[in-house]
């Protein structure tokens, strides 16, 4: 049985349902790593190595493997997955490309953006869905918006849609601030703009299927993501999404729940009920294989062709 040391640093190991999965083909530990010592007894230990994020501890962990003694590194091989902020933010020039056997990426889009210098898969993410409950929501006015809250998120747009709806629509806000600039900053253009009866801020949200209860739609106003969670999640739901035109949207979803101003998503959450169908959204992360399932499948296919 081959065994797979997966390598992330140590609290970002958020998007790993899927490595208990592939047992018992092969013999899967996760290293949580912190330092130069903990990424070596993983390359030590590994005959596959799954390095998780394509930042500093994948960096360190290539310099480290370059450096081994050539009979430990004999028959090891290494899988990076990039997930989407890695691509901006000056890792991906670091990486010794020359080691690594498969770089995996979770969107087409994001794949072209990098354009890496080894051999590629995209995988996307994927939801358990048998463990999401169709939700089947009604019309309504509760707008759910998830995913910390940073320059990412793009969090003053939510502010602008929801001003110009109804004063019936509430947003309800799952996340932990990430940036105090934007905490002090919402908080004040909550008040400023008349919305602390519509604006809710929930925090880190630990149970999420709790959370999603009575919710009508989801609204991502994000400027890039690669393969979002909380909207495949949503969608699982049967939660409609309302999403703000990122790079490689459109290669994503379809053209009716995507936009580019803020007067378009008004005019969206006016209308959404002329083409909302609850079920057609869980398929479609079904049908398109957004599925832990699927995910699974597919990298137990790319692992045994490494």
């Amino acid at each position: 049985m081959r065994k797979i040391a997966i390598i992330c640093l140590s609290g970002l190991d958020n998007f790993l349902d899927w490595a208990d999965r592939l047992k018992p083909e092969y013999e899967v530990r996760k290293f949580l790593v912190n330092n130069s010592h903990d990424i070596f007894e993983a390359l030590n230990w590994g005959e596959i190595i799954w390095l998780e994020w394509a930042n500093e501890s994948a960096i360190e962990a290539l310099k480290i493997f370059e450096n081994m003694n050539h009979p430990v590194k004999l028959n090891k091989k290494i899988v990076c997955r990039l997930h989407s902020y890695e691509a901006l933010s000056g890792y991906v020039p670091q990486l010794k490309t020359e080691w690594i056997d498969r770089m995996v990426f979770v969107s087409e889009y994001l794949r072209e953006f990098v354009n890496p210098a080894c051999n590629s898969v995209v995988i996307p993410n994927g939801v358990d869905i048998d463990s999401i409950p169709f939700l089947d929501p009604n019309p309504g006015f509760d707008i759910a918006v998830v995913g910390g809250i940073s320059h990412k998120k793009n969090p003053a747009m939510v502010l602008q849609i929801l001003c110009k709806l109804d004063s019936r629509f509430k947003i309800h806000w799952a996340g932990a601030f990430q940036e105090p600039r934007y905490e002090v900053y919402l908080k004040h253009m909550v008040r400023e703009m008349g919305l602390t009866d519509n604006v809710i801020f929930y925090g880190h949200v630990s149970d999420m299927n709790e959370f999603w209860k009575g919710k009508n739609y989801l609204l991502s106003t994000s400027v890039w993501e690669a393969h979002n969670y909380s909207i495949m999640e949503a969608m699982a739901r049967g939660i409609q999404p309302v999403i703000h035109n990122f790079p490689g949207a459109d290669r994503l979803y379809i053209e009716e729940w995507l936009f580019n101003e803020t007067g378009r998503a008004v005019l969206m959450f006016e209308k959404i009920e002329k083409y909302r169908d609850n079920m057609g959204l869980r398929n479609y992360v079904i049908e398109n294989g957004w599925t832990l399932e699927y995910q699974v499948n597919k990298i137990k296919e790319m692992l045994n062709n490494v």
